[in-house]
């Protein structure tokens, strides 16, 4: 046979019409062509396995046994700089420019390509075509460039792309589409095989063409390296296991959507980090996760910018979840998760949220965890650490956290939360999840195990407020802000209505400036387990009927009054005097007004020259109320209180108080007077502790 073809040869060289004319050697559905006047001599190994081809004294090996046919004519060599790889049906054509062939050899079976590379970084495959029952498999010594112009190819038995050893940059041409999938098996190889798209090295994905891809077997694209997304439309139509899973991620640009029955995007031994693009994510488990749980290198979360649209619809499902800290700076991030126990964003480490717009809802309801031996509840935002908004008092980071599943949380943090700016708007609306009779998950709007410290922002919170027998129908601890240490108010604006106390601390609570109103339709309105320090600030507490109070404190003394504006309403009087500590420096002179009151009618105290000393609309109706009221416009001096009228032109309109503006005089209602002895008096409807309508009496020192 060896002798047959080098005859031949010899041959058809002497016979050369052109220089055009070439000896074509077929290797399947691949060709290596030679130009016949350049062809210096043929011959064959002494096994005869390789023939040799020498052309202009360079020696190019062929072996034998891939051999399909010899021929000779002319063929149109491709002048490109890639190799082109192009399916049809059951078969597929490579091509290699005569300048790679020294480095880049092919195998086809069908439409099952083979390529194997050991030249030099930077080699460009393009891909095109339609086959329903091949792959593309690619051994490469250094990175290389894959181009989908417009390929469609489902392996049934294995990856559609399979990148081995090396980074891999694949480019979507721009104005195609390009759609792969595997089967819900694989054949069992001598190397990995993971996912629709998979790589040993890095993917690296960027142009602006589409690419749909669907993970019939396990992951839609992976890789046991990084994954980076730089342009393009990368649609997983599903995925078995997790659309995109990497050692890490990153996002920069393009555009994202995902449908999976795993989690979204997982990076599995890394951090995640997307600074732009965008990401459309519907997942029965958790949409974007860093789950390293080792130390050894970053496994944090960070968003500087894109726009993400998340909804996770499995139990304990997560919008975005990881192992170490999440940073949010810009972006506009949107997470709906509604399994049981959803989160919407639930890390281990430390949650900073500076910038951007950040909605995140669960409805799922609370159940319990055998395994925890205790309740999981649904949180939207989770943290295992501390929480962080805003960087300084000019951050414009906008944070809403909703909660509507019975026994949910708003805010849940173990740790720290520091408010410095920006926006937060927490709520929730479900009702308290009973296990047993000892064991139950309550709702809460912001829940923290530690401090909690505002100095700045905008604070919206909401529990439950106004539902009619809201005890009876399961509403019973339904708390707005709730510390079990400490709270510190320094600045900022903080709006509260709840059911059960609309702000609770466990331990003291300070107010040195800001703004906060505290509103309970079933309990007290500012509540503290140890002591309550006003020195600043603007401070409202509502609370509801008898026995409850507008602010209370477990120890007699407790609050201490030495600076800001303090108004309670509240249906318990007793009390409230034996709770003011009259004997700390700078005490500042309080009121306990006893009246009836009608939500809407204005409060008005003025001095005997007639000047506004507070303005405050009643907050809500009681037959019978007792206030407590501080200012620092309290001095030793004889004072009128009016109810009714009406005020014009206010500057501040903050919970029902006014400044800034004109009093209409409605009624008289009483009058009292402080004297340089007395810290507290009493005035107006009391059943203790001073006078009645029409004076007033003092006690504290």
């Amino acid at each position: 046979m060896k002798r047959i073809l080098f005859a031949v040869l010899l041959v058809a060289s002497c016979l050369a019409m052109s220089a055009q004319e070439k000896m074509i050697v077929h290797e399947g559905s691949s060709y290596e062509a030679f130009t016949l006047a350049n062809i210096d001599t043929v011959y064959f190994s002494s096994d005869k396995a390789t023939m040799y081809v020498s052309v202009s004294s360079a020696i190019n090996s062929i072996a034998v046994a891939k051999i399909d046919s010899i021929t000779f004519g002319t063929v149109e060599e491709s002048s490109a700089d890639y190799v082109s790889v192009v399916y049809s049906g059951t078969s597929a054509t490579v091509t290699i420019p005569s300048a790679l062939k020294s480095v880049v050899s092919s195998s086809t079976n069908g439409a099952d390509v083979t390529i194997t590379s050991t030249g030099d970084a930077g080699i460009e495959y393009k891909l095109s075509g339609t086959s329903t029952d091949g792959s593309f498999l690619i051994t490469s010594d250094k990175k290389f460039t894959l181009y989908l112009d417009g390929l469609t190819l489902t392996n049934p038995s294995g990856p559609a792309i399979n990148s081995q050893n090396k980074p891999c940059n694949i480019i979507l041409v721009d104005g195609t589409t390009n759609t792969l999938a595997d089967g819900s098996s694989y054949d069992s190889k001598d190397y990995d095989q993971k996912g629709t798209i998979f790589s040993e090295g890095k993917l690296f994905f960027s142009g602006n063409g589409t690419l749909k891809v669907k993970g019939n077997y396990k992951h839609a694209i992976c890789a046991d390296n990084d994954i980076e997304i730089d342009g393009g439309t990368i649609t997983v139509t599903g995925a078995t296991k997790d659309a995109i899973h990497g050692e890490t991620f990153t996002g920069t640009d393009g555009t994202v959507n995902i449908t999976s029955s795993g989690d979204g995007i997982e990076a599995e031994e890394g951090a995640v980090n997307i600074s732009g693009g965008t990401y459309t994510i519907a997942s029965a488990d958790d949409c974007v996760k860093a789950s390293y749980d080792s130390t050894d290198v970053s496994r944090d979360m960070t968003i500087s910018g894109g726009t993400f649209t998340l909804s996770s619809s499995g139990e304990t499902g997560t919008g975005l979840k990881g192992t170490g800290a999440l940073t949010i700076s810009g972006g506009k991030i949107t997470i709906n998760a509604t399994g049981a126990a959803g989160k919407g964003m639930n890390f281990d480490g430390n949650i900073s949220l500076t910038g951007g717009t950040i909605v995140a809802n669960t409805s799922g309801a609370a159940y319990y965890d055998s395994d925890e031996a205790d309740i999981s509840s649904s949180s939207a935002i989770k943290s295992d650490g501390n929480l962080l908004i805003g960087s300084n008092s000019s951050s414009t980071v906008n944070v809403s956290a909703a909660s509507t599943g019975n026994g949910g949380k708003g805010i849940n943090v173990e740790g720290t939360f520091i408010m410095n700016g920006g926006t937060l708007k927490a709520t929730t609306s479900g009702k308290i999840y009973t296990y047993s009779s000892s064991l139950d998950a309550k709702t809460k709007a912001i829940k923290v195990t530690g401090d909690i410290t505002i100095n700045g922002g905008t604070i919206t919170a909401a529990t439950a407020y106004g539902i009619s027998n809201p005890t009876s129908n399961g509403y019973d601890g339904a708390e707005g802000i709730e510390s079990k240490d400490v709270i510190t108010i320094n600045g900022g604006e903080i709006t509260c209505n709840a059911y059960d106390d609309a702000i609770n601390s466990a331990n003291n609570l300070i107010v040195t400036g800001g703004k906060l109103y505290c509103k309970s339709s079933g309990n007290d309105g500012i509540d503290s387990n140890g002591t309550i320090h006003i020195s600043g600030g603007l401070v409202i507490g509502i609370g509801t009927d008898s026995p409850e109070e507008g602010i209370d404190t477990d120890e007699s003394g407790g609050i201490t009054i030495t600076g800001g504006t303090l108004i309670t309403m509240g249906g318990q009087m007793n009390s409230i005097a034996s709770l003011i500590n009259t004997s700390a420096s700078g005490a500042q002179r309080a009121l306990v007004y006893g009246n009836s009151a009608t939500s809407g009618t204005l409060l008005h105290i003025q001095d005997a020259s007639s000047n506004d000393i507070l303005d405050f609309t009643m907050q809500k109706t009681s037959t019978q109320n007792y206030m407590l009221i501080s200012t620092p416009n309290f001095g030793n001096a004889t004072y009128s209180i009016y109810t009714g009228g009406s005020y014009s032109g206010a500057t501040t309109d903050f919970g029902g108080y006014l400044s800034g503006g004109t009093y209409t005089a409605g009624t008289s209602a009483t009058t009292f007077s402080f004297t340089s002895s007395g810290q507290v008096v009493t005035a107006g409807n009391t059943s203790s502790g001073g006078g009645q309508p029409g004076g007033g009496g003092g006690f504290g020192h």
